[in-house]
């Protein structure tokens, strides 16, 4: 039910949390310039038309994590760079977007 029931940006979401280092790369974003900050920072300059949408964000990542995708409730904690770049997805979260085909796991 869940490719019926999850809007195009939660699975832009999911597919950037999936491996957000190669997403990164894929844009030609230095991940080397973060040395802490929140998951959602890089996430913002992979996807700038999220910029200012911190509330819809929000409730794309709450609505994840109820529906056990996202082993995360919130992308708003301080963290280590390698923290800020981590996947975020849940064993269930690989293996649904193993099963759409978003992503090689």
């Amino acid at each position: 039910n869940y490719v019926d029931e999850l809007s195009v940006w939660h699975l832009k979401i999911l597919y950037y949390f999936v491996n957000p280092t190669e997403r990164l790369k894929e844009k030609s974003i230095n991940i080397s310039k973060y040395y802490m900050g929140s998951p959602i920072d890089p996430l913002l300059e992979y996807y700038v038309e999220l910029s200012g949408r911190d509330e819809f964000i929000r409730i794309i990542v709450k609505d994840l994590y109820a529906r056990s995708l996202f082993n995360t409730e919130s992308l708003n904690g301080t963290m280590t760079a390698n923290g800020m770049v981590a996947s975020r997805l849940s064993e269930f979260g690989k293996k649904f977007m193993q099963y759409i085909g978003e992503a090689e796991i």
